[in-house]
């Protein structure tokens, strides 16, 4: 299946999905050594972002999450790649700052789609699912 969405940080990606039904904040609840979740409350406390294909509605929280994305990312443990429904500004510098591919608005919701663990090809603005 393949599924177009708006890419905000070019770039082409694969991995694994980590989906989560809540937002998320880089900052307080992302740990940006090991790249592992560690807000209790969030549906994928625990795991591990590193080389994932991460879903999730959007981000929350401070400025400083740019720069927890960026931190991941050179300490070797940042996604893949994100697809979010809707991306901010905090979400978007973190990502290009780091040459993450970022893709928001896909035609399709994706958190009713895709489970953790399905495997995931970003090209452009395409979302492709094995």
């Amino acid at each position: 299946m393949i599924i177009k969405a708006r890419s905000i940080s070019q770039g082409k990606a694969e991995g694994y999905a980590l989906v989560s039904k809540m937002p998320i904040s880089f900052y307080g609840e992302v740990d940006k050594k090991t790249g592992i979740i560690i807000n209790k409350k969030s549906d994928i406390y625990m795991e591990s972002l590193k080389n994932k294909v991460l879903i999730f509605p959007y981000s929350i929280g401070s400025t400083v999450g740019s720069w927890i994305i960026y931190a991941l990312k050179k300490n070797n443990v940042a996604p893949a790649a994100i697809i979010v429904d809707k991306a901010d500004m905090i979400l978007a510098s973190g990502c290009l700052i780091s040459e993450i591919p970022l893709l928001d608005k896909p035609e399709k919701d994706l958190k009713n789609i895709v489970k953790k663990g399905d495997y995931i090809k970003i090209d452009g603005d395409l979302i492709i699912l094995d």
